[in-house]
């Protein structure tokens, strides 16, 4: 069941099923209001995320490791570009 109201939702995954690509993929057909933001540090991901995002632009990708601060900026960003400097 997909909980429409949410507008953020917090998801941690890995493994050779890859439920990730799956959730993300779910989440752009029911083209979903909030952002979705993907944190991985394996490279194929970040390519990955630049074909969806052609076709859905709320789609972000944060490079792992990183700091709070950097987390924070993108999720800042995700949800309004125009008051990140």
């Amino acid at each position: 069941m997909l909980i429409r109201s949410w507008t953020l939702n917090f998801s941690l995954w890995w493994g050779p099923e890859w439920a990730g690509e799956s959730i993300v993929r779910r989440l752009v057909t029911q083209r979903v209001d909030y952002p979705i933001l993907v944190a991985s540090g394996w490279p194929p991901t970040y390519d990955w995320v630049c074909q969806v995002q052609a076709r859905y632009p709320k789609c972000f990708y944060l490079l792992k490791p990183f700091s709070a601060d950097q987390f924070y900026r993108q999720l800042a960003w995700c949800f309004n570009p125009v008051s990140v400097p």
